[in-house]
């Protein structure tokens, strides 16, 4: 480990006092908070191996408490503000750009973040079989001689959309699990397995948007007569 040590007491003579401007170290790891004796408070220390940079901020009781004043992230990040518990900002920190959903996708090129949504109608599977569990962001179209039964996700985010539309003559129904609902207008059917919603005829074509996390689902956009248990 190589260790410098950069004096600018020099200055003194001009007026500047010991430590304005602060006093600098160069040590080729990041500091730690037993680093408490290496330069004094306000000092700076920098990691020649990463090209961070860090400042001494506190010593309340002999722990050093060292802030981030320059660092850098991996390709794709942006610094993010912070804030603790009770509301303290806190240092940034580097993050990604994310999509729980998967409704975004998110590509990196050449420092550029390029966004772009998901839309459901680009997605869509044919069900030929008669079970098919269900995902977000997605359409379905039920296409099978007998009755194609469709399960909920068992977690969904508020907004996000499953469009469903009907091919098969055995017609659909859409399946529930534990604690979920599906509103039609005024009609919500039974909470949990024992509900569902179906279709009348094979046509009949919906969408279902999440109006409560991963519990409750709404349909819009209804062409049909649909059946609500």
């Amino acid at each position: 480990m190589a260790v410098r040590r950069v004096g600018m007491r020099g200055l003194a003579y001009m007026g500047s006092s010991a430590f304005n401007p602060p006093e600098l170290v160069v040590i080729e790891r990041a500091p730690k908070t037993t680093d408490n004796f290496v330069v004094p408070l306000g000092g700076i220390w920098v990691n020649p191996v990463t090209k961070f940079i860090y400042q001494l901020v506190n010593l309340e009781s002999g722990i050093a408490t060292w802030a981030t004043v320059y660092s850098r992230g991996t390709e794709g990040q942006i610094k993010i503000g912070r804030v603790d518990g009770d509301g303290v900002k806190l240092d940034p920190q580097y993050g990604n750009i994310i999509s729980n959903s998967s409704s975004i996708v998110v590509t990196y090129v050449d420092g550029d973040i390029n966004l772009e949504t998901t839309a459901v109608g680009a997605s869509w599977t044919t069900v030929t079989g008669t079970t098919q569990a269900l995902e977000t962001g997605m359409g379905y179209i039920p296409n099978n001689a007998g009755l194609v039964t469709l399960t909920l996700p068992v977690a969904a985010v508020v907004g996000t959309e499953i469009k469903i539309m009907g091919l098969g003559v055995g017609g659909f129904k859409i399946a529930q699990n534990a604690g979920q609902t599906i509103t039609h207008l005024t009609q919500t059917s039974t909470v949990g397995v024992a509900g569902y919603v179906a279709s009348t005829d094979k046509y009949d074509e919906f969408t279902l948007r999440c109006a409560e996390t991963d519990t409750h689902f709404r349909m819009s956009g209804v062409e049909g007569n649909i059946t609500v248990v």
